[in-house]
């Protein structure tokens, strides 16, 4: 039976993942200021809740 791998590709580099936590940040600000509800979802929220962090296999942020 053939051995099955489960790793991921990480996908962005380490200042694009930063770039991207700088940009959910500014898009938050934004809201908040104009009274606009939003939060994470999907992948970005499992990534948070889970990791920590943004998962490897994610390359974008879901606000809702």
């Amino acid at each position: 039976m053939p051995k099955i791998q489960h790793e991921s590709p990480i996908l962005l580099t380490i200042e694009e993942r930063k770039l991207l936590i700088k940009m959910v940040s500014h898009s938050s600000d934004v809201l908040t200021k104009h009274n606009i509800s939003h939060w994470i979802d999907f992948g970005t929220l499992l990534g948070a809740v889970r990791d920590g962090r943004i998962i490897d296999w994610d390359d974008d942020a879901d606000i809702s």
